[in-house]
Parts: structure tokens; C-alpha cells; sequence
């Protein structure tokens, strides 16, 4: 229990190590919520480690504002399960070159996916409302018709083969997701 009154960022970050059966959940989250961190100055290593789902919305934007939180863009291949099979029936249905055809398809999604985190993440971190309740709408028609798992996670946009780059914008643009509610009132 001491450990978690001590506000050092290794003990408050990186959850797994205190697994202690002593401790609970709803502890842990408390103490970070009461943890003076400034998230904004957070070596990459911490980074890569923080738990989003324990933190508030003050600590979340924190976090957007630390310079080593900024990715570098790269395209991944994505699996097509992931996807409605009804974007693929019109390709199937014109021509024999399916797979190159799937491909293109796929990529496209990929980049429009990419377009919408980028800029819910720019409006979200400039205070822009306004544009980011219009991108929000527009995203959440965009998923429910591309996707086929619409619960907000992770492994309903990304496959396990996208790099950590990615990775690390589609948690935070899922974590804005998953709280837009409070976000925009």
C-alpha cells in the first residue's frame, strides 16, 4: 500500500508491477486519480506503459501534450475480418482480380480511419467543440458501416500486426471515443 501513496511515475504508471494481492483495482485507480503526475513530461518509456483506462479526462489531456506522444505515421496491412463483407460484394461480383481489388479497398478504409484519428486528436487536443463533435458523428457512421465489432476497442480497427505508432493514436483516439459524452456537453 505504500507503494502506491509514493508518487514516483514508475509505481503509478506501470500498473503490472503492483500485482499485489493486497491491492485492488479500484485502489490503484484512486491513487492515480489523486497522483500530482504532469503527464506531459513523461519519457517515451513511461509512455508506452500508462494505463488509459484508470485516468481522468485533466490526465488524459496531459498526456496529448507530451512531445514524445506525437507518432509518425505508417501504414499496416489490416485483416478483412475486421470489415463488413458487404464492401467486399461489389469487387467480387466486376472482376477475377479480388485479392488486389480487397487490397486497394483495405487501404483505403485504412487511410480514412487514419484522416478521422488524426483529426479528432487535433481537435480534441486545440479545444475545437465544434469540429469535434461534427468529426465524432461522422466516424461513428463511418465504423458502423465499415466495421463489424462496434464496441470502441482496439481490436475492432487495428490487427495485431500495426505497428506501435498506430497503436498508441488508436488508444487515445478510442479513449476520446469511449468518452465523448463527457467531452462534449
Amino acid at each position: 500500500m505504500s507503494n502506491l501513496k509514493n508518487n514516483s511515475s514508475k509505481n503509478i504508471i506501470n500498473l503490472t508491477s503492483t500485482k499485489s494481492k493486497d491491492v485492488k483495482k479500484n485502489e490503484i485507480k484512486k491513487s492515480i486519480l489523486k497522483s500530482k503526475i504532469d503527464y506531459s513530461k513523461l519519457s517515451k518509456k513511461d509512455l508506452d506503459n500508462v494505463q488509459l483506462d484508470v485516468l481522468n479526462l485533466t490526465q488524459f489531456k496531459s498526456l496529448r501534450k507530451n512531445k514524445d506522444n506525437v507518432s509518425k505515421k505508417k501504414l499496416v496491412s489490416v485483416k478483412r475480418d475486421m470489415y463488413n463483407s458487404t464492401i467486399f460484394e461489389s469487387i467480387d461480383i466486376k472482376n477475377n482480380v479480388i485479392q488486389l481489388d480487397r487490397k486497394k479497398v483495405r487501404k483505403q478504409i485504412r487511410n480514412k480511419r487514419n484522416k478521422f484519428v488524426n483529426n479528432i486528436l487535433f481537435y480534441f487536443d486545440n479545444n475545437q467543440l465544434n469540429d469535434l463533435k461534427s468529426s465524432i458523428t461522422s466516424f461513428n457512421i463511418f465504423y458502423k458501416d465499415v466495421y463489424t465489432l462496434n464496441d470502441y476497442s482496439l481490436k475492432s480497427i487495428a490487427s495485431n500486426n500495426s505497428d506501435k505508432e498506430t497503436l498508441k493514436d488508436l488508444k487515445q483516439f478510442l479513449f476520446i471515443m469511449k468518452n465523448r459524452k463527457q467531452i462534449i456537453k
